[in-house]
């Protein structure tokens, strides 16, 4: 039993704990439902306006201060390695290796670097984007996140800060960071020209492994598609406020540059394994 929890727990994570439902709506799937009752309900919850999310544009948001901090990452990133793998974090949880823990280090390490207000994207050239997606350190951190949402079973509030003024006309529409970001729940007042309430559920804590010493350390990919639900601007904490709030009917798929439902043929899979973890969890 323990292999088929292995592959499938992330996947009953995302779609039955991520975002429709709670842990009180939960506790409806109780052992006497039969997996035919459990399959129609999933089936319901991944049709419910599904298709119309994953034909919508996504804007994407390009945070100039994250683009710098990876830039920096890229250019020294020998050195940022050997001294991750020096200094990561003991590992603590199943399933998680040592390249996972000295990615999360080497990420949260590159955020202390100082901004360069004068700095201009890449992008333009494409150069940009291949240090973003370097393979390696991209699947690494998406791995670990994955890994980590083994024991972390619902969706996760935290709040991201930016240096860069960010005004953007995304009032209710869909949107995605255009690379990894990280969410604490500490406000720090340099930091807070723009700043985004995020409620993720592909997101994972990863405080343990952090190099930082902030609480509550939430690493968000750029897979995750939100619904920005209100903003406002001129608060007393930040300049503009961006509310996002996750939305788990569908994904973005880097190599495909596409939006992909979370698809009704997972539903059988999902219903065998949910079955099988609940009667092994009690």
């Amino acid at each position: 039993m323990k292999p088929l929890l292995h592959t499938c727990s992330f996947s009953i994570t995302l779609i039955l704990f991520g975002g429709s439902l709670t842990q009180k709506q939960g506790q409806v799937f109780q052992l006497q439902n039969t997996k035919r009752q459990i399959k129609q309900e999933l089936k319901d919850q991944l049709h419910t306006s599904t298709f119309d999310d994953c034909r919508s544009e996504v804007t994407v948001l390009n945070d100039n201060s994250m683009m710098q901090k990876w830039e920096f990452c890229h250019k020294n990133f020998s050195q940022a390695w050997k001294n991750a793998e020096q200094h990561h974090r003991k590992l603590k949880h199943k399933y998680l290796e040592k390249d996972h823990s000295s990615a999360l280090y080497m990420y949260t390490k590159s955020l202390l670097q100082p901004v360069n207000q004068n700095f201009k994207s890449a992008n333009g050239t494409g150069k940009l984007k291949e240090m973003l997606e370097s393979h390696s350190l991209f699947s690494f951190l998406s791995e670990a996140i994955q890994i980590l949402k083994h024991s972390q079973v619902t969706c996760l509030s935290t709040i991201f800060q930016s240096e860069s003024l960010l005004h953007l006309n995304i009032s209710n529409k869909q949107v995605r960071f255009s690379t990894f970001i990280l969410g604490s729940d500490e406000w720090n007042f340099t930091r807070n020209i723009s700043c985004f309430e995020v409620h993720s559920c592909f997101g994972a804590d990863i405080t343990y492994y952090s190099a930082l010493k902030q609480n509550n350390q939430v690493l968000i990919p750029p897979y995750e598609i939100f619904k920005v639900t209100d903003v406002q601007t001129e608060t007393k904490e930040c300049r503009i406020i961006y509310r996002l709030r996750s939305n788990l009917n569908c994904v973005y798929n880097k190599e495909s540059n596409m939006l992909h439902p979370i698809s009704s043929f997972l539903t059988t899979v999902l219903c065998d394994c949910f079955y099988w973890w609940w009667s092994d969890y009690l």
